[in-house]
This record gives C-alpha cells, structure tokens and sequence, in this order.
C-alpha cells in the first residue's frame, strides 16, 4: 500500500463496510515498530475486525485505543507546558515603554490544540469512552511510576531451525509481565 500519513490511515475509516485490513511495504509503518503500526491502526480504524491477518481482540483494541489517549494526552500536554513556559517569558512594550503580556496566548495554545485535534480525530471520541480508567492509571503513575520506567526491551530470537531466519521480534513490555503471557506471545509471532 501507499498510505504515507496517518490522515489517510484515518480516511480508511470511512469505509463503514471494511472488517479486514492487510498492508504490507507501507510507507507510514515502516518506520515504526510493527506493534506501534498495529495498536495506531487498531485506534484509528475502529471497525476493523482482522489486521494483516490476525483477529483483533477486545482486549487488544481496548489497549491500543488507551494507548491513543495517553500519546495523544502527552502531546496536548506538551503544547501546554511549551507554550506556558515560553509565554510567561514574552512581553510587549506599549507606548509609554512599559512591558505588558502578550495577548494572543490564548489563541496560540487554542489554535496548536485544534491542529491537534483535526490530527487526531478519535481523541475526544475515545477520551470519553476510557476516561474513568485512564484516571486510575494516572494515579497509579503518580504514586509508583511511569509505565516507562517499569518496561523492558526485549529482543525475542527463534532458536527452532526451521524458523531461525525469520527477524527477531523486539517489543517493549512491563516488568511484571507473566512468563506464559510471554510464551504465548512468542508463539504467536
């Protein structure tokens, strides 16, 4: 396929009758990791049923669009946070030379959230539907840690002979993850 941008990806989603998507050598996702591709195309086209090939559990699609929300949270915070701290800076001088604040603040913030918005569509859609649980696990990160700082990379290798040229899988999973979880992970790669 030939989908170089997410806003196509998101044009996708139109079609009301698509259940099964298969892309390979695409552009926009052969820079990424194939789990990152796979949760941002899961969140993004909520209709699918199977993607390239593998059936999509509630479980997966319930991840990968918590997974939308928290990006999509961490960049508005972002724009926040960049934008307060280079405001509280920025000063004009009037006609009788003194400094006063800048008035279009507000309407530089709004207008990098609505640019946000139209990039990410489903946010507010998807904020809604897991915003109890969101605030749980926000909670959670403020008392014990970041997912961040409790996952780790992992290079999976096949040793089995007729599988040993396929490429290793690299994913980066929590901590605490259990090692059948991992074993069935691996059996199903």
């Amino acid at each position: 396929t030939s989908i170089g941008s997410w806003n196509a990806m998101e044009d996708i989603s139109h079609f009301s009758k698509l259940r099964i998507l298969r892309l390979k050598n695409c552009p926009l996702t052969s820079s990424i990791g194939a789990g990152d591709a796979r949760a941002n195309t899961i969140a993004r086209i909520p209709q699918i049923e199977n993607l390239n090939n593998s059936v999509i559990s509630e479980k997966e699609r319930l991840e990968a669009e918590r997974r939308y929300v928290s990006s999509v949270t961490r960049e508005l915070l972002l724009i926040t946070t960049k934008n307060c701290s280079s405001i509280a800076g920025s000063h004009e001088k009037d006609e009788s030379g003194n400094s006063t604040k800048v008035d279009d603040d507000d309407d530089l913030i709004a207008s990098k959230k609505a640019k946000l918005f139209e990039k990410y569509p489903r946010f507010e859609e998807l904020m809604t539907k897991h915003k109890e649980v969101m605030i749980l696990a926000q909670s959670a990160s403020l008392s014990g840690g970041t997912f961040s700082h409790a996952a780790i990379n992992f290079t999976i290798r096949s040793m089995a002979a007729d599988s040993c040229t396929i490429e290793p899988l690299q994913k980066r999973l929590p901590g605490n993850l259990k090692v059948g979880r991992l074993k069935m992970m691996c059996a199903r790669a």
